[in-house]
């Protein structure tokens, strides 16, 4: 159940909205949303989003529990851009693929035209909020549809993160991204840990097991000869600290349709030479 690692964990999701202890502002009240699928139904994720905190929402609570999922997205939102409306909360959607962001494109009104005039009229139509984060998804969404036939979601996400790295492009410092994202189609699953021009990264991690035990305050991941399963998040949602590994900065964890997760460094995000660790297959679990 989704509960098992929104909710129960010492340091859960929602404990996160009020108090996260590694991020920027602390308080992330502005909404919260969440992503996840069921293929027994289709291929699209549901989807649930709320303006409210996500610490006084009983409606998240009882949907967490009482939904199961092998690959969920799950977001609490401090707004940096946008207005605090349910069309600016995460995830974001399209067809099969959902989308979180946590960072921000510091000074992102003064590129937003040139990042609309990449889109095709039907993407420019799908945008619904005012954010930098779901501009930045259609702008992926973008890249993929260009060539449908060979550019995957690592490609995409590499290109539209080289685009806004482009239309940075000043000789100040005012003008950077923080873009930490996780961008998955319920089979693939990407999460990125990147900065711009030297500033000072936000925390990503992981864990791995053989399954996701609640149960216990300090663990989460039930140890085996097996991995079943991985957990991406902001910050470890456990004391037990042993278990929780962080990407290193400019690096992106992903996870294929096969079940093998590799950690790759972006090059200057052009990528043609990254570095690749290889990690123990895992079904894409990910909050």
């Amino acid at each position: 159940m989704l509960n098992e690692l929104i909710d129960k964990p010492e340091n859960s999701l929602i404990n996160q909205s009020r108090q996260a202890k590694e991020g920027r502002l602390g308080l992330n009240a502005d909404g919260f949303g969440l992503a996840w699928y069921d293929h027994a139904v289709n291929t699209f994720p549901g989807v649930f989003k709320s303006i409210q905190p996500a610490w006084n929402d009983n409606n998240l609570k009882h949907l967490a529990s009482k939904v199961k999922s092998n690959c969920f997205l799950s977001h609490v939102r401090a707004s940096t851009i946008g207005d605090v409306v349910f069309n600016n909360c995460h995830p974001f959607t399209h067809d099969k693929y959902a989308f979180v962001h946590n960072g921000t494109i510091r000074h992102f009104e003064k590129i937003r035209r040139h990042v609309i005039n990449e889109l095709d009229d039907l993407l420019f139509e799908e945008v619904k909020a005012q954010t930098d984060s779901e501009h930045l998804f259609f702008l992926i969404m973008q890249y993929m549809k260009k060539d449908s036939a060979n550019c995957s979601m690592e490609k995409a996400v590499i290109s539209a993160f080289a685009k806004i790295m482009s239309l940075q492009e000043k000789d100040d410092n005012e003008h950077f991204s923080r873009l930490n994202i996780a961008l998955t189609d319920g089979e693939n699953l990407i999460a990125t840990r990147y900065v711009s021009k030297n500033q000072e990264p936000l925390s990503l991690y992981y864990a791995t097991g053989q399954s996701i035990d609640a149960a216990h305050d300090e663990t989460l991941m039930l140890e085996g000869k097996k991995t079943g399963a991985i957990v991406i998040a902001s910050e470890p949602l456990t004391d037990y600290l042993a278990e929780w590994h962080e990407i290193p900065l400019n690096h992106y964890l992903f996870v294929n349709s096969k079940l093998k997760p590799t950690i790759k460094a972006f090059e200057n995000v052009v990528g043609d030479k990254s570095q690749v660790t290889e990690m123990p297959k895992t079904p894409s679990t990910s909050i």
